[in-house]
């Protein structure tokens, strides 16, 4: 898994390419939660995320949680495929904001 992240605006967006799983998701989550020192909005794309395993869901739900806790605000953008499939079937649809595109995701904040 490739992992790109940088400021945007108000928020910091990180960019995920290849695979989230039981091996790449701890390089995921210190990413993450290195930026909640700085900064409270965090926008994913996951555009180029070919596979997420349920490790890379619980994952997701650890990070989200850290940053509830301080007021902060995470999305994703450009969730398609299989990617999209898990977060359906896990039920986790409805409970992150998605947006289409990078900008629509970082409009919202």
């Amino acid at each position: 898994m490739e992992l790109v992240a940088e400021k945007q605006g108000n928020a910091v967006v990180i960019k995920v390419k290849g695979r989230m799983d039981a091996l790449t998701s701890p390089d995921f989550e210190k990413k993450c939660l290195s930026w909640l020192e700085r900064e409270s909005k965090l926008a994913v794309d996951f555009g180029e995320l070919e596979f997420l395993s349920s490790f890379g869901i619980r994952t997701i739900l650890v990070i989200a949680r850290e940053f509830k806790a301080v007021g902060g605000h995470i999305c994703f953008c450009r969730v398609t495929g299989m990617v999209k499939n898990v977060f359906i079937l896990s039920e986790l649809h409805n409970k992150f904001d998605f947006y289409g595109s990078l900008e629509e995701a970082l409009g919202q904040f």
